[in-house]
């Protein structure tokens, strides 16, 4: 009896349902694994120091949270229970997402010695870190370099983030897969929503890194404190840090945000209050400088505010925003890391009219390069030139 391996396991630190950027991420990516015919078990991280080893359902999707405290950089002896919940001989492949280099490495001897594809999905390459846990530190270096250096390399199937990091393993079997939005989901259901033509609503929302060197909320703060609001009128909604921590890390700013009522920060909130605060929005905004882990990644906010019916202001030295975005028309894009650039892409929105707003709104909700369905045709060959 000829068994069809059909199954994907999907692992990573990832917190499903929607407890991180990346469970988003990964959810997309099995609906679009499942048209193509495979079916997706889930090995994620739990939420906090409280929970322990479980099996759930999400989306019909089978789900394993391993413990927080058990999350391993260097074990991967909790795969052996996962493979109980699927049919034996039916494992096509793994996907590996962020995986620690280590871990990574035994997962690739396992999954050649059992004659199974391993995949390396690859949305960062973390800095190093110098904090008070130096050691600790030291090591998530140690095991990011051995993973890109060498791991990756090995394995030679890579889905890309960026075009950066595609280049990067040019030699190699790669996709490039930015962040794919499951358009047909409800929830990003567009909203019929007036246009307020007299003040504009700006929206950042995500995770601006440790001591908030990825996105640069402070080079968006000090935009909009260079706008002049008896002219040009905006209120700018910050989602993921809460004021205390900005000011903590940009205390210049205190005098500003302690007398601008348009300025309203919330901290973080849940990801469904997220989609409806992007949806109510006119623009959202992301702003980051030239690093290494800045050109790795893209921004999942860029994607989900188009799937909104939202478009983005942004700066895009490497067009890899621009790769899927048109100026004008999804977006408003412009290249460098001036301040004095991002000051006029405020007001450029700011004085569109809502004729042009609304144009812009619906080239975003009819014409989503980030949906799932786009990328169907390149994961069927990208899976079809695996190697082991």
């Amino acid at each position: 009896m000829t068994v069809n391996k059909n199954y994907i396991l999907y692992i990573g630190g990832f917190r499903l349902p929607d407890g991180t950027a990346s469970a988003q991420r990964v959810m997309s990516n099995a609906v679009m694994f499942q048209e193509l015919g495979y079916k997706v078990v889930f090995a994620g991280k739990g939420m906090d120091d409280k929970s322990t080893n479980e099996w759930f359902k999400v989306d019909d999707y089978d789900v394993y949270n391993l413990a927080y405290k058990k999350f391993s950089n260097t074990n991967i002896n909790f795969i052996y229970s996962i493979l109980k919940r699927i049919p034996q001989g039916s494992l096509y492949g793994i996907v590996a997402y962020n995986y620690p280099g280590i871990a990574l490495d035994k997962l690739r001897k396992f999954c050649k010695e059992n004659n199974i594809f391993l995949i390396s999905e690859i949305t960062e390459w973390y800095a190093f870190e110098p904090s008070k846990k130096f050691v600790s530190a030291l090591l998530r270096k140690f095991q990011t370099e051995y993973r890109m250096r060498y791991v990756n390399k090995k394995i030679g199937n890579i889905i890309c983030s960026s075009q950066y990091i595609q280049k990067y393993y040019k030699s190699y079997n790669t996709m490039l897969n930015p962040n794919v939005i499951n358009v047909g989901d409800p929830k990003w259901n567009k909203e019929q929503i007036d246009i307020n033509q007299e003040v504009k609503g700006f929206v950042y929302a995500g995770s601006p890194g440790k001591n908030m060197k990825k996105d640069r909320v402070d080079y968006i703060i000090n935009a909009f404190s260079n706008i002049d609001e008896s002219k040009n009128p905006y209120v700018l909604h910050i989602v993921g840090i809460t004021k205390d921590q900005f000011l903590k890390q940009f205390p210049k700013y205190l005098s500003f945000l302690n007398n601008n009522d348009s300025i309203i920060f919330y901290g973080r909130v849940p990801h469904k209050k997220v989609i409806s605060m992007l949806k109510n929005a006119d623009f959202s905004i992301v702003f980051r400088l030239d690093t290494r882990v800045t050109k790795v990644g893209f921004a999942t906010k860029i994607s989900e505010s188009i799937s909104c019916g939202v478009p983005v202001i942004a700066n895009d030295e490497y067009q890899e925003i621009g790769h899927y975005l048109e100026h004008g028309k999804h977006a408003i894009l412009f290249n460098g890391f001036e301040l004095t650039k991002l000051i006029d892409a405020v007001e450029y929105a700011i004085k569109l009219n809502k004729e042009e707003l609304s144009a812009m709104k619906s080239r975003c909700s009819t014409d989503n390069p980030f949906s799932y369905k786009n990328f169907i045709k390149p994961t069927k060959k990208f899976f079809s030139t695996l190697s082991k």
